[in-house]
């Protein structure tokens, strides 16, 4: 394998690691997906598209003035 090669696997994985910390179920499934279409963007269309057909009812919470909340509060 090529550095540029082993750079780009290096790479993706750790995108995928990264990505992985959100914290959110409703888009864990499509963390490989999201990774990939940032790498190769004619996939993004699919991506949307994936996502879009998502229902997410995962409620956030953001720290708004040091207190937690709901993000919606903020």
């Amino acid at each position: 394998m090529t550095r540029a090669g082993a750079a780009q696997v290096a790479a993706g994985k750790v995108m995928g690691e990264a990505c992985g910390v959100v914290g959110n179920r409703d888009i864990e499934p499509f963390i490989p997906v999201l990774v990939s279409s940032i790498a190769r963007p004619a996939e993004v269309p699919d991506c949307v598209h994936k996502l879009s057909a998502t229902t997410f009812v995962q409620a956030r919470a953001a720290l708004c003035g040091g207190q937690r909340a709901v993000a919606q509060e903020c």
